[in-house]
Order: C-alpha cells, then structure tokens, then sequence
C-alpha cells in the first residue's frame, strides 16, 4: 500500500489457496484411511508418500503466508474497499489497525502478483 504521496507505508498479501493445494487435500484424504495393502518398510510407497507430503507443507507454507485473509471487495454504490487482515508477525493489533484501519484513510494499492504463487 502506498500514501497518496507514492510512498510505501504497509505491505499486504493475500495468498488463496491453489489449485494444486486443493488436489493435495483430496489425496491426502486418501492417507486417512487404512490402507488395504500392505507396504512393507521397503516399499517405493514410503518414500513416495514422505515426497508428496513434504510437497504438501511446502505447498502450505506459501498458503499461510498471507495477512490478507480475502480478495479485497469493493463497494460501487459507496465506492469504498473492504478488506479483512490479521497482523504482521510481530505487529500488535493495535499497530496493524493504526497502520490500515482508519476509516477513510485514502491509500493507493499496487497489486502484484508472485510468480511462486502461481500454479
């Protein structure tokens, strides 16, 4: 976020959750249940299962990254922005709502999007 005067003064990042996050979850629900065969401990399957599942914290990481909790709405009738974000690491509630939460702070939003994020 910039100050009407072009300056950097707070940085929010919304990280949704992708595509491929979401297939992860849909096999992951699979290793919930028991397994009708057997894998013994030499079985290609457990280093395979490990790979998938490192994949997958890797996958979270980027997801939980955010202090943007939602793409930010805007309101044509009151031409007014609505977002929802939660603090930065080791900024207290109140610093974050000082930072963002005036009600009629004019700001100017730069939206850019990470290549790392992307599917």
């Amino acid at each position: 976020m910039l100050d009407t005067n072009g300056r950097p003064f707070y940085k929010l990042v919304y990280t949704p959750v992708t595509a491929r996050l979401q297939k992860m979850g849909e096999r992951l629900g699979a290793l919930l249940h028991a397994q009708t065969k057997y894998h013994p401990p030499t079985d290609r399957w457990w280093s395979e299962t490990r790979e998938f599942l490192e994949s997958v914290a890797a996958e979270l990481g980027k997801a939980v990254r955010g202090n943007l909790l939602g793409a930010p709405l805007w309101n044509p009738r009151t031409r007014r922005a609505f977002t929802v974000s939660e603090p930065l690491p080791g900024e207290s509630p109140d610093e974050h709502k000082a930072a963002i939460g005036q009600v009629g702070k004019r700001f100017v939003a730069r939206v850019e999007n990470l290549d790392e994020l992307r599917d």
